[in-house]
């Protein structure tokens, strides 16, 4: 099950980048935050609500006429507030979110942890995989190769 959770998790992170690079804005609340999905390889817009507030994170969504946007602040009490009134104001204006991206985080990381920045031991569990799982197919080949000289 633990395995399962850490695949789906993975494979949510990889939709939130490959999103994002699409063109998707992400809204998070703060700059740890930030740091975080900076760190999982997204290059494209991350607006800092707590920074901006509301008045001036629509603002900022208003004057980007192709805006999607991705609402990732945290799952506690606060952040399910902030989530809310930006759906909320958001389909008021007319500008596109996606709930489901969210939604699948948030159902497979509250295990964990009910901040966006706690996606940190999780990253460094994923990049330890994966470095395991390249040393191994790395060792697979060499064995292939020296098979076939002896």
């Amino acid at each position: 099950m633990e395995e399962e959770r850490i695949d789906s998790l993975f494979e949510i992170f990889e939709e939130i980048i490959r999103k994002a690079n699409d063109g998707y804005t992400i809204i998070v609340e703060g700059r740890e935050d930030e740091s975080i999905l900076r760190k999982l390889g997204i290059t494209g817009t991350i607006i800092r609500y707590s920074e901006r507030g509301l008045k001036r994170t629509l603002e900022d969504l208003e004057t980007n006429e192709n805006s999607k946007v991705i609402i990732l602040t945290d799952f506690d009490e606060e952040g399910e507030k902030i989530c809310k009134e930006l759906e909320k104001r958001l389909q008021s204006i007319g500008i596109s979110f996606d709930q489901g991206t969210r939604e699948k985080l948030k159902r497979n990381l509250t295990l964990y942890s009910k901040t966006v920045e706690g996606i940190r031991p999780i990253l460094c569990e994923l990049l330890y995989r994966e470095e395991i799982r390249r040393e191994v197919q790395d060792s697979g080949v060499k064995n292939k190769h020296h098979g076939d000289v002896a």
